[in-house]
């Protein structure tokens, strides 16, 4: 098995440039130097709104490109949705998961350019 460093150093570069908004010379070396998966994170929370952690906030080495989104609020914003997702035939089809299920695929959507 090779290295999965090239890969990640690719992908933090790709994410350091100027269509990404984050590449204020220091300000994106600072960021990857710190992980790249920092550098994601850092993104998806300025452009997206879209809260995620790094793999580095629970143990992941820093060079690691792993993230851990925020699910919480996909199953509802109360009490009342959480318990009509857990107890729903097809959670999927209610209007506020496919919603965000739905944000989800446009932010992917965008990342890929």
């Amino acid at each position: 098995m090779g290295s999965a460093r090239p890969a990640v150093e690719r992908w933090g570069q790709a994410f350091a440039q100027p269509a990404f908004g984050i590449a204020d010379g220091r300000r994106s070396k600072w960021l990857f130097r710190r992980g790249p998966a920092r550098l994601l994170s850092g993104l998806l929370l300025d452009r997206y709104s879209a809260g995620v952690l790094p793999g580095s906030a629970f143990g992941e080495p820093p060079d690691a490109l792993r993230l851990r989104p925020a699910t919480g609020l996909l199953y509802g914003a109360g009490d009342e949705q959480r318990e009509a997702a857990l107890s729903a035939p097809d959670p999927v089809r209610l209007p506020w998961i496919a919603s965000a299920l739905g944000r989800i695929t446009e932010i992917l959507t965008d990342l890929r350019g």
